[in-house]
């Protein structure tokens, strides 16, 4: 369940129920791998890429 969030007006910063700024609760990172095959004198390469927030 995502945590509600809500703008305190004093500090201008988003902070969550418990009065937490949401800066300090865990990471919403994003994480992902592209995957792409090339094909070259009939001979097949798979690539990976990872690109990580």
């Amino acid at each position: 369940m995502p945590t509600a969030l809500r703008l305190c007006p004093e500090r201008q910063i988003s902070v969550t129920a418990a009065g937490v700024p949401f800066m300090h609760e865990p990471s919403m990172k994003s994480a992902f791998e592209t995957v792409s095959q090339t094909r070259e004198d009939s001979q097949l390469a798979t690539d990976k890429a990872n690109d990580t927030d």
